[in-house]
């Protein structure tokens, strides 16, 4: 009986193998803006600029027509940079860096579509991190915070097919629905605090609300 159930499980694997297919996924986000002023008696100088990136690799495993399921991560970059031209020492620079990343597991179910077109909603169970750092002129680069959060994620996708091999993929990041819970860290003052967040939320910012990839179909 043992061997029986093992062999229906073996082969069970072996079609399930038969039919998937990998596949792999990227996108980058790129931002940024910067305002220069002129000051009476002062040449232009920029008064902020803030840079933003992000990339997102992917690996999937397509093991049926309507759902897959993989690993993701994500990792971003966020500068702030400020000038004061009236500062007394001279232009006083204050940069604040902000670094975040996540890894995740997700599975994606394919509710409709046509041919080329499809739509979908993905599903994660994540871990990650955020750093945030701050410099003056003058002075050393300081962490003021750091967090840990971990949760589950649901989003809707929706792909196109260019070719038979290659995919253009959206993130509708706007819309999500989930659980979040971070541990937040105030560097400067050694104060620890939990947050904990739940439903069917929105982005903070409008800057960045989705991300558009590339998916290569092996």
């Amino acid at each position: 009986m043992k061997r029986g159930i093992s062999l229906c499980i073996i082969l069970a694997v072996v079609t399930a193998a038969g039919n998937a297919q990998f596949f792999v996924e990227g996108s980058l986000a790129v931002e940024y803006n910067d305002a220069t002023p002129t000051f009476p008696g002062h040449p232009p100088e920029k008064q902020f600029a803030d840079s933003y990136w992000s990339v997102s690799p992917l690996i999937g495993y397509k093991l049926y027509d309507d759902f897959a399921a993989g690993v993701k991560a994500n990792f971003s970059r966020k500068t702030d940079l400020q000038r004061n031209p009236y500062a007394a020492s001279g232009v006083l620079v204050f940069e604040k860096i902000t670094f975040q990343w996540n890894l995740a597991g997700f599975c994606r179910y394919k509710i409709w579509g046509t041919e080329k077109l499809s739509f979908l909603v993905e599903s994660s169970i994540y871990i990650g991190g955020v750093g945030k750092k701050e410099e003056m002129t003058g002075q050393h680069t300081k962490k003021i915070e750091s967090r840990s959060s971990f949760g589950i994620n649901v989003e809707p996708l929706v792909t196109y097919d260019i070719t038979g091999k290659w995919s253009i993929i959206t993130s509708y990041r706007l819309f999500n629905l989930g659980f979040r819970y971070e541990t937040v860290k105030n560097e400067e003052t050694g104060l620890n605090k939990k947050l904990f967040s739940y439903g069917l939320g929105a982005a903070s910012s409008l800057s960045i609300p989705n991300t558009i990839g590339f998916i290569y179909h092996f």
